[in-house]
């Protein structure tokens, strides 16, 4: 093996033997990017050129993806009577979430027949 000169940018000489068909492809195991040639005369020597510089840092890990959220729990809904001036949105919730704690209940008043408004409630069910 010659080289001339370690500084990035020069270029360096590589002997990989005799050349023949897989010539290029030696050059290129032995140094990706190099440029194979066969040296003239009687006896053709594979010659690899390739730059000296150090080898450049490999890039980073391409991070994963985020890993998906997990599946909705299926969801059951239930009429809790009426909504009212006296118990509306806030209040529907309220009744909601007291009555299903432990399985994230949520009210909101929906107008299923108008005029009338019903506490509709989701929650997770099993």
């Amino acid at each position: 093996m010659s080289i001339f000169g370690m500084v990035k940018g020069e270029i360096c000489k590589d002997d990989l033997g005799a050349c023949d068909a897989s010539c290029p492809s030696k050059c290129a195991s032995e140094h990706p990017g190099g440029q194979s040639s066969c040296s003239g005369g009687t006896v053709q020597t594979c010659l690899c050129f390739y730059d000296c510089g150090p080898a450049p840092p490999p890039s980073p890990p391409t991070p994963s993806p985020p890993a998906p959220p997990p599946p909705p729990g299926k969801r059951c809904n239930i009429g809790l009577g009426p909504c009212s001036s006296k118990c509306s949105d806030d209040c529907c919730n309220l009744k909601c979430a007291a009555r299903y704690p432990d399985k994230d209940g949520h009210g909101m008043c929906m107008k299923i027949i108008p005029p009338y408004n019903l506490c509709y409630c989701t929650f997770i069910c099993p």
